[in-house]
């Protein structure tokens, strides 16, 4: 039978073997044992040994364990239990702070700061200096972009705009321009994609709004009387 959470389990256990390799991460591997076994409270003690062992590093050892770390993580985006909070919080967060205050234009500590910090700005500075890195410029389109702008209009289809149109035309501007920039185009072909279906929509609910003035014309069907498709998601009303 498949167990909705199988791949968080099994990447447990290829991260452990990974670690294994690795004597400083011998701990860190056995957390990850543990923890695939269910074995919570043993798990953590594990975590915690490794977290008392770092504490004794030098800075190039940490950064390089750092940088293995979130390697490890963002090639293994589904196993959820391996970056913990004590891990981020003691050893992980304040290695990246420390990294990027001794060197500011660090490549893998912008990184991983614009990554799993969630710090656009790093991402910007890391893209400013280092334009080939094709996955902090996806991140920026689609966190920064996309995302926005699907937020922003995903209520359309009830008539609804979330944010005024000379925002989303200005967000818009940018993911165009994160695109255009980049040294490969091909690469960013599927978000490239999204982003056009976007503008289509916003030009359409321009167009929706300056011909229509009677609030009981809906928005999908303006689309379709004008040979427009989109795919509207479902949406759900809450009763206090």
């Amino acid at each position: 039978m498949w167990y909705w959470n199988d791949k968080n389990f099994q990447g447990l256990l290829m991260i452990a073997e990974r670690l294994e390799e690795d004597k400083r991460l011998k701990e860190l591997a056995g957390y990850c044992r543990l923890r695939e076994q269910g074995l919570r409270k043993p798990a953590f003690a594990a975590l915690d040994r490794f977290l008392d062992e770092t504490a004794k590093w030098d800075k190039k050892t940490s950064r390089e364990v750092i940088d293995l770390i979130y390697q490890i993580q963002f090639c293994a985006p589904d196993v959820h239990q391996f970056i913990t909070t004590p891990l981020t919080k003691r050893f992980l967060q304040p290695g990246v702070e420390a990294w990027l205050k001794d060197e500011p234009n660090s490549r893998e500590a912008l990184r991983w700061e614009g990554f799993f910090n969630e710090k656009p700005e790093a991402l910007k500075k890391l893209l400013a200096q280092y334009p080939d890195e094709i996955s902090a410029r996806r991140m920026l389109i689609k966190r920064n972009c996309l995302d926005v702008i699907y937020y922003a209009t995903h209520l359309c289809q009830i008539n609804r705009l979330l944010m005024p149109i000379s925002e989303i035309e200005e967000i818009i501007a940018s993911a165009k321009k994160l695109i255009s920039s980049a040294p490969d185009r091909t690469e960013l072909k599927d978000v490239e994609a999204v982003l056009t279906e976007q503008i289509s929509m916003v030009e359409d609910w321009k167009s929706f709004s300056e011909d229509c003035k009677d609030e009981q014309i809906k928005f999908p069907d303006w689309c379709q009387e004008n040979g427009r498709t989109y795919k509207w998601g479902t949406i759900y009303f809450y009763e206090k």
